[in-house]
């Protein structure tokens, strides 16, 4: 599989102007991180302070001061046998520190801050666009499934390169094109995104296993182009810190492809459907249940927005029945994992551009800028903390900007 018929790029978006004003004035002069359940803070064999041969590299370091600074009766003593150097008896006792009674830091591990370390990329509020300009360019991938297309966001600042990548997912019969504004939220905040089409016609559409197929061979493309010189994300991208999610069934796929490769790292996902679509005589099996049978094959931070009127019914079916939404993803889903639920939003509110039938296909909210810009917030907050490590965007996964919100419902776990 590879990138071929490579179009031009094009520059920004339509958050340049806002992105413009704080380009370069974002740098964290210190840095705070966390880490997600696949990180680690040991050494290479995963024990701390413990060396290759097996010993306990304090006890030795230890023992050897010891050693060092242990008496010699020989050469110590005077010759009538008592010790040299003996202070007076009125000698001032010695200062002690006085003891420490404050209170233990229980700060959990994964929140902690780190101030011994610069920080690797900028920061800004998730809310608004990030310090990073960026280009934009189409390729086609070829994978075992079909070939599909994909745009590619990346951040334009040589010197913070590589970044973490993330991959977002459109629902059914949708485009990459109509969650674009995720994409340019993305990588203002410096990942490297990319966002697939698939194209599939209605009455054949692509079933959920071939989608996780495509899924996974998108995260091996990644992997070879980051390390191919001539590739569009040749010493840009980061596979190694790579997040995968998507909108509806989308977000479904990225879970599912998720469930089986550990090269994802974090999966934040748009009102997904566990469901099926209608039967036009497709195989059962090749629309395997997700949740609850293979949450637990994740290990992974997971972040769920969801519709409150997605179970609604339209034409007889609802886009996300409740049984089969996001809450049954949430509720199965290993620690930490987020929820952040809109009471009042409609499945289809949080695509972009909504045509004719994706505006009547669901039961639409009210506040359709609303639905995305919570998602388009938290998203980017999620990915910056777990992704990038960058703990200054944590209020706004489960502090008290993600509380901050009008009518919308929290949950973590």
């Amino acid at each position: 599989m590879g990138g071929i018929a490579v179009e031009g790029g094009r520059r920004g978006g339509p958050q340049a102007v806002d992105r413009a004003r704080g380009h370069g004035q974002h740098r964290r002069q210190s840095s705070q991180r966390v880490s997600g359940d696949r990180s680690s803070n040991t050494d290479g064999d995963g024990d701390p302070g413990v060396d290759s041969g097996g010993r306990d590299a304090t006890a030795d370091a230890t023992a050897d001061v010891a050693d060092a600074t242990a008496p010699d009766a020989t050469s110590d003593t005077a010759a009538d046998g008592a010790p040299e150097d003996t202070p007076p008896e009125d000698a001032p006792p010695e200062d002690t520190a006085p003891e420490d009674t404050s209170p233990p830091d229980t700060t959990p591990p994964d929140v902690a801050e780190d101030t011994g370390s610069a920080g690797r990329w900028q920061s800004g509020d998730p809310s608004a666009a990030g310090p990073y300009g960026f280009a934009t360019f189409t390729e086609t991938l070829t994978t075992s499934v079909q070939d599909v297309e994909v745009s590619i966001l990346v951040p334009d600042d040589a010197d913070d390169a590589p970044y973490p990548v993330v991959v977002f997912n459109h629902g059914f019969q949708m485009t990459g094109a109509m969650y674009v504004g995720y994409g340019e939220r993305l990588a203002s905040h410096g990942f490297v995104v990319i966002l697939p089409t698939i194209g599939d016609p209605f009455l054949s559409a692509r079933t959920h296993l071939e989608l996780a197929t495509i899924q996974t061979e998108i995260d091996s493309w990644i992997a070879d182009a980051a390390s191919a010189p001539g590739s569009r994300v040749f010493g840009v991208a980061d596979a190694s810190l790579l997040g995968v999610g998507g909108h509806s069934r989308g977000g479904k796929a990225s879970l599912l492809a998720a469930a089986d490769d550990d090269r994802i790292r974090a999966s934040f996902n748009v009102d997904p459907v566990d469901s099926a679509p209608p039967s036009f005589g497709t195989d059962p099996a090749d629309f395997p249940s997700v949740t609850p049978e293979r949450m637990g094959d994740l290990g992974i931070p997971t972040g769920y927005v969801g519709a409150g009127l997605s179970g609604t019914a339209v034409f007889g079916l609802p886009c996300a029945p409740v049984e089969d939404n996001y809450h049954a993803y949430f509720e199965h889903s290993p620690s930490p994992s987020f929820e952040y639920e809109l009471p009042d939003a409609g499945h289809n509110d949080f695509i972009e551009d909504c045509n004719f039938v994706c505006m009547t296909a669901c039961t639409a909210g009210d506040d359709r800028e609303l639905a995305q810009q919570v998602a388009r917030t938290t998203m980017v907050a999620f990915y910056k903390v777990f992704l990038a490590e960058d703990a200054s965007y944590r209020p706004w996964v489960d502090g008290e900007e993600a509380r901050a919100w009008t009518g919308i419902s929290f949950n973590a776990r």
